[in-house]
């Protein structure tokens, strides 16, 4: 009693008050029907186990598995190209950083003359006057300048990345590359042959530039590399590709460059997977996301947009395989940390540039209604195309930097940085005018709020009794843009309005088996259920409607149950690891991410760029990996006493001591 009245003297009775009715509200949302329904996930999958369908994929005899992978090891060790693969990766590794230098300067070499001769060539026997003038042959020459710098070392290429702190620090702490693979920093024995056939390469490499530039072929070559680091170390794939999806638009094909890097790590899973050098964990969860990315494909298949849906189905399928290699794959602390800041540090980045290219450069703001919102010249894309994208991307991804503001071993200098994040993250969605991506963004604050704040309520009323002052905080022409949701007369919303009803006109008749995926099938069938002016558009403007409409009532289904599930593994995981901060917050930034796009989604159809449908399941992955790393410990004991505090001594008999291990 007494130390209640300490309480209540220092805090104060009303905040006091707010505090216990934060504590009950979360007791009630873990402890109700709702929390019950959203942390159940175990006794389901538990029950689904013992299920006569559901033992196809948890029972597996042991002792024909262990033959089967038995023989596959040895097909694969005896195979003439996985050994010529290993060969080549150890030749690469070993090679005098000399040799690479002289594979350069020949190929610079030979590629200057081939730009003059292709020069003379086209203007009949004399080369132009403005050749020097031109990007090609300059950019020959820079590699050929570059090149010079190598031909003096006579380190291998192993020794000269394991003695480079910086290069080191890259493959092995930011890529995970095992410490072990950087041993060979001995200086090998001298060969002519290496030489030779730099040489020969050189000048056969060369005769591609009379066709396309030299930085071209370069940037091939270093493609290729990528993908031999790729097929060694599948995790590495993963987190480049999570990392570089947002920047992919700066380039051309960015959807089919993200494809072949998701293909590639996914057949180096695979390989890896056959031999035993990596595992598979199959869950009801992934199952669900399983059968919806079937259905994705076949709504590719069976379609009435023809080639142009085959494609997009295709698209889609492959990019959903992060999904399996995040779950699979990012399956430690260290890998689950690697991913985080993979996800966090380029949306960052992402939000920066959107910022400066507002500040700089005039956007079209085709998509808002020019007479009532006046005031919006510009509207912030970044690398994306569209502002609702970027908006929906920024949503998805925010949460995660927030995750480094309140995770404990955060440092002092790493939380400003964070800070800064978050302050451009939330200043470049509201640059993106996106009302969907603020309603999502908000959506995302309150649920993180929630679980990682328990003076939520003191937090609401402050921000509730300041509503008079925000007038002269917020901008008017923010205020007046968020007030207009819902409006008929904004033009934007009575569009989306009609679609929807057109939409729901389609549904009527194809709500069996859908029509179809992308935007070809509904570009065809759309306009003749469309209600006059809306018959140009290429979606529904809302996930689960143009779900419903590619895959019929059953693909509409099983995402639900899908994202139902994975929701659950993301509050369980949330509840039973409430005594780890770093694991909770790392849960609950992932599902507030998720959480922001759905409530988007309600608005607009966020899967429309590809790069965000990717981050999409990157974003449901990880819930899932993080769940799958810090499982369930604690069944059916109660966290709290009689007065409402922490019973430590149950939970370290429950959790055992502190947990060190943290992400």
């Amino acid at each position: 009693m007494a130390r209640r009245k300490k309480k209540q003297s220092n805090g104060g009775l009303i905040i006091g008050f707010l505090d216990l009715l934060s504590l009950w509200f979360m007791k009630y949302l873990g402890g109700g029907l709702i929390g019950k329904l959203f942390t159940s996930y175990d006794k389901i999958e538990n029950k689904a186990k013992n299920g006569i369908l559901m033992s196809v994929f948890y029972r597996h005899p042991e002792g024909r598995e262990k033959s089967i992978r038995r023989r596959l090891l040895k097909y694969f060790d005896e195979s003439l190209l996985v050994n010529r693969f290993k060969q080549l990766v150890r030749a690469l590794c070993s090679a005098r950083f000399s040799v690479f230098g002289t594979f350069f300067a020949v190929f610079s070499v030979y590629s200057i003359i081939m730009i003059v001769v292709r020069s003379a060539v086209e203007n009949g026997g004399t080369p132009a006057a403005d050749i020097f003038a031109g990007a090609e042959l300059w950019g020959a020459v820079v590699i050929l300048v570059s090149s010079l710098f190598a031909l003096g070392s006579s380190k291998s290429l192993l020794g000269l990345v394991s003695e480079s702190r910086l290069m080191r620090g890259l493959l092995e702490d930011v890529a995970g590359i095992p410490e072990d693979k950087f041993d060979d920093g001995v200086v090998h024995r001298h060969s002519k042959s290496g030489y030779f056939v730099a040489v020969i390469l050189g000048m056969l490499t060369s005769a591609l530039t009379y066709y396309v530039s030299p930085l071209s072929v370069i940037n091939v070559l270093a493609l290729a590399v990528l993908v031999l680091i790729f097929l060694s170390f599948p995790e590495v794939g993963v987190i480049v590709t999570i990392a570089a999806a947002p920047f992919l638009g700066l380039v051309q094909h960015p959807t089919i460059i993200m494809t072949m890097l998701v293909g590639v790590t996914s057949v180096s899973y695979v390989l890896k997977l056959i031999v035993g050098k990596r595992i598979i964990s199959v869950r009801l969860v992934d199952i669900a996301v399983f059968i919806f990315t079937t259905l994705i494909f076949f709504g590719g298949v069976i379609t009435s947009g023809g080639m142009g849906s085959l494609e997009s189905a295709i698209m889609y399928t492959m990019l959903m395989m992060i999904y399996f290699l995040v779950v699979n794959l990012m399956n430690t602390e260290e890998w689950l940390r690697k991913c985080l800041a993979a996800v966090a540090i380029p949306s960052a980045l992402i939000a920066v540039i959107g910022i400066l290219g507002y500040l700089t450069v005039n956007m079209p703001t085709s998509w808002i209604d020019s007479e009532m919102f006046s005031y919006i010249g510009s509207r912030a894309v970044s690398t994306f195309d569209n502002p609702n994208m970027l908006a929906t991307y920024l949503i998805l991804t925010a949460p995660f930097i927030w995750y480094y503001l309140i995770r404990e071993e955060t440092s002092a200098s790493g939380r400003i940085i964070a800070l800064i994040g978050s302050a451009a993250s939330l200043a470049c969605t509201v640059l993106t005018w996106s009302r969907g991506g603020w309603l999502g963004m908000l959506a995302a604050m309150v649920l993180f709020l929630f679980a990682n704040y328990k003076h939520v309520f003191r937090l609401l009323i402050v921000v509730g009794a300041s509503a008079p002052l925000w007038p002269w905080i917020i901008p008017g022409s923010v205020v007046g843009r968020f007030a207009s949701i819902g409006n008929l007369a904004d033009s934007s919303t009575y569009y989306r309005l009609y679609t929807w009803k057109g939409t729901f006109r389609m549904l009527s008749e194809y709500y069996a088996g859908g029509i179809g995926v992308g935007q070809s099938a509904f570009s065809q069938i759309y306009p003749m259920y469309a209600y006059v002016g809306t018959e140009i558009t290429a979606h529904s403007h809302n996930l689960l409607l143009e779900i419903a409409v590619e895959l019929g009532v059953v693909g509409v289904l099983v995402f639900v149950i899908a994202i139902f599930m994975i929701s659950q593994r993301g509050f369980g995981c949330m509840k039973y690891n409430s005594n780890n901060r770093s694991v909770s917050a790392a849960a609950s930034a992932a599902m507030a991410g998720l959480t922001a796009a759905l409530v988007h989604g309600l608005f607009d159809y966020v899967w429309y760029n590809y790069r965000v449908f990717f981050m999409f399941w990157v974003v449901a992955a990880m819930i899932c990996a993080i769940a799958n790393v810090h499982p369930k410990k604690l069944r059916d004991a109660e966290l709290y006493c009689k007065d409402d505090t922490y019973n430590e001594a149950s939970l370290d008999m429950i959790f055992g001591k502190k947990n060190d291990a943290t992400l």
